[in-house]
């Protein structure tokens, strides 16, 4: 599970969704994705390569989606790198150069 944290960086937690953990994939051309929280800001990267909620949608960060198995996507963001979990905080990073175990999420539809 991916929430928002109260500093407005993205965290895999592990915990139930809740409403800081819902995400939208605006679908664009070319497998491209803008993310926005439910109820909230979209997602872009900040200036050292971590996931934020702080963004418009004009400012927001577009990423493209790769799907590595059945249910299974790699998340890639324009500066060329794949979005990873941290080991040491579980932000989540733009920062990992290949597809790996921490760079693997679900997605899963929600009403």
């Amino acid at each position: 599970m991916v929430v928002v944290g109260e500093d407005k960086y993205l965290y895999a937690t592990g915990e139930k969704v809740n409403k800081y953990g819902i995400f939208y994939l605006i679908m664009l051309d070319n497998n491209k994705v803008k993310i926005k929280q439910k109820d909230g800001d979209y997602i872009k990267l900040d200036n050292k390569n971590f996931l934020i909620a702080n963004s418009s949608k004009s400012d927001a960060t577009k990423f493209t989606l790769y799907k590595v198995d059945n249910k299974e996507y790699a998340i890639k963001a324009p500066n060329g790198y794949y979005v990873r979990v941290r080991d040491d905080d579980l932000k989540l990073a733009a920062k990992a150069e290949d597809i790996g175990k921490k760079t693997r999420f679900k997605f899963k539809a929600v009403d």
